[in-house]
């Protein structure tokens, strides 16, 4: 299994597609392609080897190249850490208590400094039932967009795009019964700009962006019948509840 196939496999239904028995977050960084936090801690400390000398207890400054490569995981796993006030002047192979070690501190340009837990940034985070859904939702953007691109014009500047008839909820809860997996147990993937994730590259994707073609209804409608329509449908649910 490529992608998301080296997080480890769990039992399987029918057409064997590998479930991960704990959610992994494959990322991108700087164009090159990580599918666990194992290759990615590998490629880390493959870096900051070049800057560890025997009896060398000094900082060392990366590489642009290098600091980058650090920077862009911290952007990914744990943006908020670099403050918006500043920026990363510096990516140093540091010591901690006099000790030489792997340790990554940026220095940034109001003088601060932090030491980054770059190892632990590299693992699978919990994943949420919602996170999950919504890296669904994402991995089938595209085919959201053609429906969008087909049926603008008709529609007017507030078009969105619906799902007809069956609603994605159910198709997503289907498509998860087919697998016999649960959301938390998708591998997922940091999106590009860090502003979320999609369903890491694999089998799994590929079952479910077919899945979703299948059986989705996708329609052009205004933003204002789409707000409405899900307002009555909840009504409906609360009322049905009750």
């Amino acid at each position: 299994m490529d992608g998301g196939g080296s997080v480890g496999t769990a039992a399987t239904r029918g057409k064997g597609l590998p479930v991960a028995k704990t959610t992994e977050y494959a990322c991108d960084i700087l164009g090159e392609y990580f599918a666990n936090a194992t290759s990615l801690r590998m490629r880390c400390r493959e870096i900051i080897d070049k800057y560890l000398f025997e009896g060398c207890a000094e900082e060392l400054e990366m590489s642009v190249d290098d600091a980058a490569f650090f920077v862009e995981l911290v952007r990914l796993r744990d943006g908020s850490r670099i403050p918006a006030s500043t920026y990363v002047r510096n990516v140093l192979r540091s010591t901690r208590d006099g000790q030489i070690g792997r340790h990554v501190v940026f220095q940034y340009g109001d003088g601060s400094r932090d030491m980054i837990g770059w190892s632990k940034m590299c693992g699978g985070r919990p994943a949420s039932r919602g996170v999950a859904i919504n890296a669904m939702r994402e991995a089938i953007r595209q085919q959201m967009q053609e429906a969008y691109n087909a049926g603008c014009g008709a529609v007017g500047d507030d078009a969105v795009v619906h799902h007809d008839g069956m609603p994605f909820s159910e198709i997503a809860e289907l498509w998860l019964r087919e697998v016999d997996a649960t959301p938390e147990q998708l591998p997922l993937m940091d999106l590009f700009d860090g502003g979320g994730y999609t369903l890491a590259p694999g089998p799994l994707r590929e079952s479910w962006r077919e899945f979703h073609k299948r059986h989705a209804t996708l329609v052009v409608v205004s933003q204002q019948w789409h707000i409405e329509h899900h307002a009555q449908e909840r009504a409906t649910k609360k009322r049905n509840a009750g």
